[in-house]
């Protein structure tokens, strides 16, 4: 033994019974087995077998110490290196939010890092109301929210400004930037699980600064409708009144914007694409039209999706707007949203136009005599119009129509009587909505689902024009119907390959 630990135990065992009751023994059976050894007989080479065999079995161990030591070394370099490449690809993330999430619209900014998991909970009345996450940019601020009816098989949303307000949204947030709109979505899978669970997104104001924190206040909730009682109407028209209060915090992510140099003509109106813009909550297609047409202007133009590195990204059919760009009279500049690109570096962009819509200038004048027997007609765009009727009264009447939908190049048109005349000008318009097959619905028909009409058309067929003097008691006598234009739609099939700067 040591010294030091010699002189313990010493010391121990001169106060330690027991302990000096084992010594002894141990001893005694020492003292007993070097006699006995000394008396036994023991073979030649005796000795000498038994460390031979000791020192194989110890090289034995030894090899196979050192062969268990490598393989603990290569799996912990295999260990470090997954968890490595795990750490900076977002693996390991990816593949706990994807066990963890059910929400597949969150999934996705979760994974690429634009948002965390908060479940900030309220309850009130009855109905539990969840913020699942937040994610912030320029353009808005996007929650996720998760409401529970705890005592009957409801669904609720949250509609922005419906009983839904920012407590410090003026301290706070970018008023100037609206959000987009997202209607309530009881289609999709996860809202078909529960009866009383509701998922959905809200988008609300930017916020200005690089973070902060949220104090958004609930005081009403918007019943949704049940699929089996009323499939066409989402609304049910009820609320839920209560009060749940969070303070949600937020961060705002950066935006990449990249230049696009290609130009091409529809229906003959020069067009532009400017920046690609990818923002964390949408993809944005800048784009500019020319604004100085002698006979076509481009008023609008819709997409129906990007794709960007192979990957498709759907048209918001809520998302769009025009900007002032500051880039001189003869352009017009516009934003389209599209559904967020989550991915690398853009590469090739390529969009694919959808609608055009047009305003042609193509004036005529038509005299009016109230004194002569109507109903008249003229040519005008390929269509014949009906004057049905010109009265003199109070207020004065003009009617005219062209039921005659078929092959019609018009859709609307922009009109006036007398010109510049000091008259009030009233218009009651009948109209119809034509798919592409030719099938006809009534616009104002609360059953119709507009949004699953193919390339619809709106004609008007019927205009219903009152005239009215500004001086009290003054007849307007109408003397000619003034067209300066028509409005049509032209619907597009075309792929643009757009070229990065």
């Amino acid at each position: 033994m040591e010294r030091s630990k010699k002189i313990e135990f010493e010391i121990h065992v001169y106060h330690c019974q027991n302990c000096q009751e084992d010594l002894g023994t141990f001893q005694d059976v020492r003292i007993y087995l070097t006699k006995q050894s000394k008396e036994l007989p023991i073979p030649t080479g005796f000795m000498k077998n038994i460390k031979a065999r000791l020192a194989e079995e110890e090289k034995k161990r030894r090899q196979k110490n050192k062969k268990r030591n490598k393989w603990i070394f290569i799996f912990a370099v295999v260990c470090t290196l997954i968890i490595g490449i795990g750490f900076f690809t977002g693996t390991f993330a990816n593949l706990y939010y994807t066990w963890t999430v059910e929400d597949q619209e969150l999934l996705p900014y979760l994974q690429h890092d634009f948002g965390e998991m908060l479940n900030l909970e309220a309850e009130s009345n009855g109905v539990k109301v969840k913020i699942k996450s937040a994610i912030s940019d320029e353009f808005q601020t996007l929650i996720f929210y998760e409401i529970e009816d705890t005592e009957a098989d409801n669904q609720y949303g949250i509609m922005f400004g419906d009983g839904v307000f920012v407590e410090n949204e003026i301290d706070l947030m970018n008023t100037d930037v609206y959000p987009l709109n997202y209607p309530p979505d009881l289609e999709s899978a996860i809202n078909k699980e529960k009866k009383n669970v509701y998922h959905g997104k809200m988008g609300l104001f930017p916020i200005r600064e690089d973070n902060g924190t949220i104090k958004l206040v609930i005081t009403q909730l918007m019943k949704l409708n049940d699929a089996s009682s009323n499939p066409d109407e989402v609304y049910d028209g009820n609320y839920k009144t209560g009060e749940w209060e969070f303070e949600i915090p937020v961060k705002k992510l950066p935006t990449k914007q990249f230049a696009l140099v290609e130009k091409i003509e529809v229906e003959g109106v020069p067009m532009r694409f400017d920046k690609l813009i990818i923002a964390p909550t949408a993809t944005i297609l800048q784009y500019s039209i020319n604004a100085i047409q002698p006979e076509k202007n481009l008023s609008s133009i819709t997409f129906d999706n990007l794709v960007v590195n192979n990957k498709k990204v759907i048209a918001d059919l809520y998302g769009g707007a025009f900007i002032d760009a500051q880039e001189g009279m003869d352009w017009s500049t516009y934003q389209a949203y599209f559904e967020p690109f989550f991915g690398k570096k853009p590469k090739e962009v390529k969009a694919q136009l959808k609608e055009a819509f047009l305003t042609v200038e193509d004036p005529k004048i038509v005299e009016l005599d109230p004194s002569q027997n109507y109903p008249q007609t003229f040519a005008y765009a390929g269509s014949t119009i009906t004057i049905e009727k010109v009265e003199i009264g109070n207020p004065s009447k003009v009617v005219i129509s062209d039921h005659n939908i078929e092959n019609r190049t018009y859709e609307t048109l922009n009109l006036g009587i007398n010109g510049d005349e000091n008259i009030e000008m009233g218009m009651k318009n009948d109209s119809v909505i034509v798919d592409k097959n030719g099938n006809k619905y009534d616009p104002i028909d609360d059953l119709v689902k507009y949004e699953e009409i193919e390339q619809p058309r709106y004609f008007v067929t019927k205009y219903d024009i009152s005239l009215q003097s500004d001086k009290a008691g003054e007849e307007v006598v109408p003397k000619r119907l003034e067209i300066y234009g028509y409005n049509t739609t032209k619907y597009l099939n075309d792929v643009v390959k757009i070229s990065l700067d």
